[in-house]
């Protein structure tokens, strides 16, 4: 529970959308054991994602899927991977996890992809409307998907729910002969139970004269793949929608990654935007991301240009900055202030003071104090005392005023 004003930066409607899909995900049926822990809370993670893009649409979808995918990222390379549908457990609380979370919502948003919509909700209505009121387990969620499909799609759930890991990829392509051969290796580690993934991937190509989309399997752990290209392409998009769950490196040239990062969607342009951190020496570079920091359509996008810009070395950062406090959305007001105070300006002292005290988000506030925090002055001891005793959403003001308190002892 939380006031009006945290509204913005703490939304509860995610959790209202997956707990209200448990009246079907979990209620209407529900799992036969613990190791089906993902027939409930995948689907309703997958409905969180439909209902970001059902109420913010497309882009904050996108966003919404982007950021399952680094959470189940986060798991998979810090911790362990484990396939999905899992009987090794001290207790059953250990299945609860991002795996069952957020990689089973992946999963099922590239089964959508796989299936195209219609077919997928077909699916989904077969296996709860023959299955209502009883405890199920995935070869009963297989079997709708082929009396639905007339697909025996074992070969994707073997990878997908009862195997580890996902691909991790390395690709780079080159054009000559009017031809671009696209060359796609599987690096990922083999020993450890975690297959050479088979799998449909779309491939974008834009020249002038527009874009083409090519579709093509992978099925081996190296394949090369030629199209015929009149013209030098603009950008070559690997999986352009960003639907498959993977890890991947995608060398590409300065020159594509501006064109890519003005001009592919929204998750393309994220992506292009980290690409070009080692590009920091240009200054056209530099100029572009100040650039698309203020005007590109998308706050996650413009945020995105504000933290590979603070990664060069030499660059007058400060007006940026500044400008980017004036932005529509919280979370880059919030970064802008985050990036201003490692500067350790105390010219800018007076700014911090005024974002604590007008801006209409406790994450920018919080961030303000931090600032201060960061200026080290022993005269603002009583200004973060004061602080540390207000109410906030997880104590995100008391949290930032008791760390610069800390700051002032060190």
């Amino acid at each position: 529970m939380h006031d009006e004003k945290a509204e913005p930066d703490f939304p509860s409607h995610w959790l209202v959308a997956h707990e209200a899909a448990h009246h079907w995900w979990g209620d209407f049926i529900s799992y036969r054991d613990w190791t089906q822990t993902w027939l409930s809370e995948s689907f309703a993670t997958f409905s969180e994602y439909l209902y970001s893009n059902h109420l913010y649409g497309a882009e904050e979808g996108a966003l919404n899927l982007f950021n399952k995918k680094n959470a189940y990222l986060n798991e998979a390379k810090g911790r362990y991977q484990r396939p999905i549908v899992f009987e090794r457990w001290e207790n059953p609380d250990q299945n609860f996890d991002r795996h069952t979370y957020e990689k089973g919502a992946l999963v099922l948003n590239m089964l959508r992809d796989y299936l195209g919509e219609p077919m997928f909700k077909r699916v989904l209505y077969h296996f709860l409307s023959k299955h209502a009121y009883q405890a199920v387990d995935t070869h009963d969620f297989m079997k709708s998907v082929l009396e639905v499909t007339g697909q025996n799609l074992d070969w994707f759930f073997d990878e997908w729910i009862f195997s580890a890991g996902h691909p991790i990829l390395d690709i780079h392509y080159e054009w000559k002969d009017q031809q671009i051969v696209l060359n796609i290796t599987q690096t990922q580690d083999t020993t450890q139970y975690i297959p050479i993934f088979k799998m449909p991937v779309k491939i974008a190509i834009t020249t002038e004269k527009g874009t083409e989309t090519k579709e093509v399997w992978l099925r081996e752990q190296q394949q090369t793949f030629t199209f015929g290209v009149a013209s030098k392409p603009l950008m070559v998009r690997f999986d352009p929608e960003y639907v498959l769950l993977k890890e991947w490196t995608f060398q590409k040239s300065k020159a594509e990654l501006l064109f890519q990062a003005k001009n592919d969607n929204t998750l393309g342009r994220l992506w292009a935007m980290q690409e070009l951190a080692a590009h920091l020496d240009d200054v056209d570079v530099l100029n572009f991301l100040k650039s698309q920091a203020k005007s590109d359509t998308f706050w996650a996008v413009r945020r995105e240009a504000l933290q590979t810009l603070a990664q060069a070395k030499s660059f007058a950062l400060t007006p940026t900055l500044q400008a980017a406090l004036q932005d529509e959305y919280s979370r880059v007001r919030a970064l802008a202030t985050t990036l201003l105070g490692d500067s350790k300006q105390a010219n800018l002292h007076d700014l911090y003071k005024k974002l604590y005290e007008t801006d209409p988000s406790y994450l920018v506030q919080a961030e303000a104090i931090r600032a201060l925090g960061k200026l080290k002055r022993p005269a603002e001891q009583a200004f973060f005392e004061k602080v540390s005793k207000e109410k906030s959403p997880r104590n995100l003001l008391r949290n930032a005023a008791n760390w610069a308190l800390e700051q002032l002892k060190k």
